[in-house]
């Protein structure tokens, strides 16, 4: 082979090594496809960082922290439920460079849940208790306003994000929603 294919053909394996490392780490995992006593309604395979951002009352703030810590990609997934008692269920699964950063992203959520869910506290007798869970109660200002429950916790880089709504979102109903997930949502690397 001539110094000229050679190389080529190293250029070629250099090129797709990168593209692999490029691709194969930073992108998000998907929630599941399909949850028990649930049905998708939409996915979401890039959430960029201005519609994380958009959370937060200060967005340049969110924006500035997701960027510092090393946000590479988030999907998302909405469900319906088909129980009363659950109404609606949004998966979001944020990816970052480094454990620290994934840290970072997780203790704003749960520093600044009420920004995510509106006026929200510590369930401390939340059912499910493997992570914390935040509950924002209708305020009576809206008669179809719903109970609201957010949990989150990370799982290697990825930080998972679950807000569950319906009536039930502050009891058992929820609880199980949130052990589907932390069952079905394997540490990233």
């Amino acid at each position: 082979m001539r110094t000229r294919e050679w190389g080529s053909l190293v250029a070629i394996v250099v090129a797709a090594l990168l593209a692999g490392c490029a691709t194969g780490g930073s992108q998000a995992p998907a929630p599941p496809a399909r949850l028990e006593g649930l049905r998708t309604t939409s996915a979401v395979e890039h959430v960029d960082l201005e519609r994380l951002a958009a959370e937060a009352m200060d967005v340049a703030a969110l924006d500035g922290l997701l960027e510092s810590a090393g946000f590479l990609a988030a999907t998302e997934r909405t469900y319906a439920g088909v129980d009363p008692e659950i109404r609606r269920v949004v998966v979001r699964v944020v990816r970052f460079d480094s454990l620290g950063g994934a840290e970072r992203y997780l203790r704003w959520l749960r520093e600044h849940a009420s920004e995510v869910i509106g006026d929200a506290e510590p369930a401390p007798g939340h059912p499910y208790r493997e992570a914390p869970v935040y509950i924002h109660e209708p305020g009576g200002c809206c008669p179809k306003e719903a109970v609201v429950a957010l949990s989150v916790w990370r799982s290697g880089r990825d930080v998972i994000r679950v807000l569950v709504a319906g009536p039930g979102a502050d009891g058992r109903a929820a609880s199980s929603v949130f052990a589907a997930l932390a069952g079905s949502m394997s540490p990233g690397p």
